[in-house]
């Protein structure tokens, strides 16, 4: 049995005193921080599914740290459409953060995949994609971890809520459960 927690969409704004809907984010953020530093004794790890900065900037992300590197626990990560690749992939290298995309907990295998893509204008769109090279990282992944039980953690939903949130589902869902349908694992 594994324990862990997953936490999306964050959106931390530049400022500690930034408000987000007028919501204080940066206090709200801590105090959840805070609910799973009271349980870390039981958790294996944490994963940050995306969405960490609202505007994606280097700010927002040094104050992520700054409360993330208090937890004593492995921390994992995926983009979201908010995030900024670049600077994520930059900064995951030096602070808490892990920039594996792939890794085992016991029976369970989790694969990470960035289902964030860009217009011609480099702006990331509100609505998932699943580039062919992540259903490739997918598909190698569930097949070398047969014995495993996978867990697939992407920021954009693959299934329809009947919500407004299909507005921003996966793109290519169909192109994704191709390459899930396929394995029993």
């Amino acid at each position: 049995m594994i324990n862990f927690v997953q936490v999306t969409d964050i959106h931390l704004m530049p400022q500690r005193s930034d408000l987000l809907h007028n919501i204080p984010i940066f206090d709200l953020f801590c105090a959840i921080i805070e609910s799973i530093k009271k349980k870390e004794h039981l958790l294996d790890f944490v994963v940050f599914s995306g969405d960490l900065a609202d505007k994606g900037c280097f700010k927002s992300y040094y104050l992520f740290n700054s409360v993330v590197s208090t937890l004593n626990l492995p921390c994992y990560w995926v983009a979201g459409n908010h995030d900024n690749l670049g600077v994520l992939q930059k900064i995951s290298t030096q602070w808490q953060l892990l920039n594996e995309k792939s890794f085992t907990v016991r029976d369970y295998h989790f694969i990470l995949l960035n289902s964030v893509f860009a217009d011609d204008e480099s702006k990331n769109k509100s609505r998932g994609k699943l580039e062919k090279t992540e259903l490739l990282f997918l598909e190698n992944e569930l097949s070398k971890h047969l014995d495993y039980h996978c867990v697939i953690v992407l920021h954009h939903p693959p299934i329809f809520s009947g919500t407004w949130k299909d507005e921003r589902m996966l793109k290519n869902y169909d192109d994704f459960f191709d390459v899930v349908d396929r394995y029993k694992n």
